[in-house]
């Protein structure tokens, strides 16, 4: 993994970091069924999902299901909304 993504900060599994969704019948997740009353992506648990099913907060922050930040907004746009 290329810096700066290599630094320990940023070593965490996708899985903590993905919202919970439907699956169709060949196991893809269903991600842009549900939004909330802004308008915002949510998972199953209500949670502000982005297209791609990773978990934000309200800045835009790449976040874990504990709600801490993993990417800043500004190197999460960077990668265009996935995880490096």
């Amino acid at each position: 993994m290329p810096p700066p993504f290599n630094l320990e900060r940023f070593n965490f599994n996708a899985h903590d970091v993905r919202g919970y969704f439907d699956r169709d019948a060949d196991g893809n997740e269903i991600i842009g069924t549900k939004r909330d009353g802004n308008g915002n992506l949510i998972d199953k648990l209500g949670r502000r999902v982005n297209k791609h099913g990773f978990l934000v907060d309200a800045k835009g922050n790449l976040v874990d299901k504990r709600g801490r930040v993993k990417l800043n907004k500004q190197m999460f746009e960077q990668t265009g909304g996935e995880i490096p």
